[in-house]
């Protein structure tokens, strides 16, 4: 796969920052300038390799044996409806159990 970035600088810049188009690190760095019939000229080129990009594994692997606390919405919900009867999952649960 071939990607290729223009980016447009002056001589009164220092740093020109660009995204990383590909994953393997690889690249083929161009420094040049367009003529006035807009045909690129190359004054210095390098290839570079960063090495592949390596994406760190989250340290939690057991996601499912984090036990979450209850949000303000569901502690809420508790106290309001602690002492009613309301229908829905409550009154399914209560059949199943």
């Amino acid at each position: 796969m071939t990607a290729v970035i223009e980016t447009e600088t002056s001589i009164w810049k220092e740093a020109a920052t660009i995204n990383m188009p590909t994953e393997s690190g690889k690249l083929m760095l161009e420094l040049g300038y367009r003529d006035a019939d807009g045909i690129f000229i190359t004054l210095e080129f390098s290839l570079i390799d960063l090495g592949p990009i390596v994406v760190p594994m989250p340290q939690d692997q057991d996601w499912f044996a984090v036990k979450e606390m209850p949000g303000l919405h569901q502690r809420m919900y508790e106290l309001a409806s602690k002492n009613l009867s309301i229908g829905g999952s409550e009154t399914f649960q209560d059949l199943r159990g």
